[in-house]
């Protein structure tokens, strides 16, 4: 992996750029095979698993949310890693075993988007909500993926409606997992 880094790194790093320019290159060609190389195991295994479809629909639509609503990440990329696995492929297959009213299922996915709505976006040290005005701007952006999302979920065919609803509940769970860590962190915070 790191050969790779290096080589990609020597590809786009020209004479010319300041040693600041370099690391900056350096930096963003890591992440970008960090993620590309997580992208790859996790739809590896669920090729294996064979929810590929099914993986593919969850994180589209958990996805859509995440960039603009925010919530926990893990702390390494080796949690991050696992967490994925867990979260889409294996989750994805378990799920492909439920048998779900379709009214029931709507009720469900309406009311965690409804709650997504409410509560994002939370910002975490990493991504954090700058000011009033990104707040805003981030809460339009919601409404109109939520609603983009609803489009989506009326078109699917009523076996893959699950998925969206999974995507939209694994985003609420990030949510609420955020708004956990910061009220703990507060509470430890004014304890001492």
């Amino acid at each position: 992996m790191k050969y790779i880094e290096d080589q990609l790194v020597n590809l786009f790093t020209l004479e010319s750029h300041t040693q600041t320019e370099k690391l900056k290159i350096e930096y963003g060609i890591k992440l970008i095979v960090s993620e590309a190389v997580k992208l790859l195991i996790v739809y590896t295994i669920a090729i294996i698993l064979g929810c590929l479809l099914e993986v593919a629909i969850t994180h589209m639509s958990f996805y859509l949310l995440r960039q603009v609503c925010f919530g926990y990440h893990f702390s390494t990329n080796r949690q991050c890693l696992i967490g994925s696995i867990l979260l889409f492929p294996v989750l994805c297959k378990l799920a492909t075993y439920l048998k779900i009213e379709t009214l029931f299922l709507s009720i469900l996915t309406f009311l965690s988007l409804l709650l997504v709505i409410v509560l994002a976006p939370q910002g975490t040290k990493k991504h954090s909500v700058l000011n009033a005005a990104h707040r805003d701007y981030l809460k339009k952006k919601i409404y109109k993926r939520a609603t983009i999302l609803c489009g989506i979920y009326l078109l699917l065919p009523s076996d893959l409606l699950k998925f969206i609803t999974l995507g939209i509940f694994l985003e609420l769970f990030m949510l609420l997992l955020e708004i956990y860590y910061q009220k703990r962190g507060t509470f430890s915070h004014e304890l001492s």
